[in-house]
């Protein structure tokens, strides 16, 4: 089963700096070019779940594209975990490597 991910930029941002422990920014980006599994999601409707109006577009995207995974590192999401609906899985990178790889 192919798993479903939205990415804050704040994470790839974070894997600009060459002192990031993260530092896969340029493959990432080359991957999201020319991989036939990125797809682009349109979303319809606006649930503005969060108090920060630029992060609420990855809510809106990941709800939309049915996504397993929202990764990021900004506080704002920690609300999320209070809302039962619609459910949305928040995760930080780390957690998310080990998630799909635990021998990382």
């Amino acid at each position: 089963m192919a798993v479903k991910t939205v990415i804050d930029t704040n994470v790839l941002v974070s894997a600009l700096s060459t002192k990031s422990t993260y530092r896969v920014a340029s493959n990432f980006l080359i991957a999201l070019r020319e991989l036939p599994s990125v797809h682009y999601s349109h979303v319809y409707f606006k649930w503005n779940l969060i108090s920060d109006p630029d992060d609420n577009k990855f809510v809106d995207c990941y709800i939309a594209s049915g996504a397993h995974y929202l990764i990021s590192h900004d506080t704002h999401f920690s609300v999320l975990k209070s809302i039962m609906f619609p459910k949305v899985n928040i995760v930080k990178l780390e957690e998310f490597k080990t998630t799909i790889n635990p021998a990382l």
